[in-house]
């Protein structure tokens, strides 16, 4: 009876040891210029090359910016500020955490 009881605590408990895994990932960065001086305000678009669906967004006081919570595929990411050539990763590929 006590092996039968401790085997039922077991099952109970066995859905939390299960560690979830995600389907999304995420996208991230600085921007700098040559001399690695941070570009704030910059605009990031985040394109999904298969879905053909963007975000944009804008980089913060320290240049940085985060895309959360993106599908696994491949991105293309376009970088533009005022005063320089707009940089293009064309092919980012992105695997799920």
């Amino acid at each position: 009876m006590k092996r039968l009881v401790s085997f039922l605590l077991f099952l109970l408990a066995a859905p939390a040891l299960l560690v979830a895994q995600s389907t999304f990932g995420s996208i991230l960065g600085t921007v700098t210029d040559s001399s690695g001086a941070v570009i704030p305000n910059a605009k990031v678009t985040i394109t999904n090359l298969a879905e053909n669906t963007s975000i944009t967004l804008q980089t913060d006081a320290q240049g940085n910016y985060e895309a959360p919570n993106l599908k696994a595929g491949v991105y293309q990411v376009v970088i533009e500020a005022a005063g320089f050539k707009t940089f293009q990763a064309a092919k980012v590929e992105l695997a799920a955490r």
